[in-house]
């Protein structure tokens, strides 16, 4: 290899494989209620959980070079807001934590999740070209305080990369059918919506979620990468990996 193009590669940085190759980009995303009702024990653990999940991510992304993941943090309450503006890689995502307050306003967060969704070349910050299915968790305790939720989801399930994400949905200490069927519709397939009862089981619900599909996707991305640039979609082969650690996980329903 050339000196000049060793340079390019080192100037390109982790968004390169050997001989020039871009990675593929994994998103991995949660999606937080932090309403005042999510308050204590409930938000403490999901605080902790994404930092224990930050302290394993260095090793998950050292240990593949098919996909660079890039990390992103929407709470609502009220409104809808990111924690950071952009995407962030592994090294750079610093978990802020968050506060209760507020309300349940779930449209808004969908609202702010489309916008997300959309291609960069639109505004938005997903990949214009290939990329891997992205990974969205959503963890809330109650049904949402905004009346056109649904509308908003519908909007929300006509972005591709919606459509192909990988969609877990967390109810902490949720039992009513209601409550539960938003989860569901959110997610599409109930075997990625658990019910979790204490907050030690939300903690380790989304540590395993967390790093185990991100592990299994960034690893695989560029073995099922399609043709002209396809989105790379391995979501089944996550789903049960994921099944498979929750398994050892108590007060976990789904």
């Amino acid at each position: 290899m050339s000196e000049e193009r060793m340079n390019e590669e080192r100037m390109t940085g982790d968004r390169m494989l050997g001989d020039g190759i871009a990675r593929q980009e994994l998103n991995l995303m949660f999606i937080i209620d932090n309403s005042g009702s999510m308050a204590g024990e409930k938000l403490g653990a999901v605080n902790n959980a994404i930092r224990d999940v930050m302290s394993i991510m260095p090793e998950v992304q050292e240990d593949t070079s098919d996909a660079e993941i890039r990390i992103s943090a929407l709470q609502f309450s009220d409104s809808a807001k990111w924690v950071y503006s952009e995407p962030k890689s592994v090294s750079d995502f610093k978990w802020k934590d968050l506060s209760p307050e507020g309300g349940t306003n779930l449209s808004a967060a969908y609202s702010e999740l489309g916008k997300w969704l959309s291609k960069k070349s639109n505004g938005g910050q997903m990949p214009d070209i290939g990329g891997v299915a992205p990974i969205l968790i959503l963890m809330t305790d109650g049904l949402p305080t905004s009346p056109d939720w649904e509308t908003r989801l519908n909007e929300l399930k006509k972005k591709g990369w919606f459509r192909v994400a990988l969609k877990y949905a967390l109810a902490v200490g949720i039992n009513s059918d209601e409550a539960m069927d938003v989860l569901n519709k959110f997610t599409g397939n109930p075997e990625t919506v658990l019910k979790v009862y204490t907050a030690e089981a939300l903690r380790k619900a989304i540590q395993v979620i967390a790093v185990t599909a991100s592990k299994v996707k960034s690893n695989s991305s560029s073995k099922g990468t399609g043709a002209g640039g396809a989105v790379v979609n391995n979501n089944e082969v996550a789903v049960a990996e994921v099944a498979g650690k929750l398994e050892e996980v108590d007060d976990i329903e789904w």
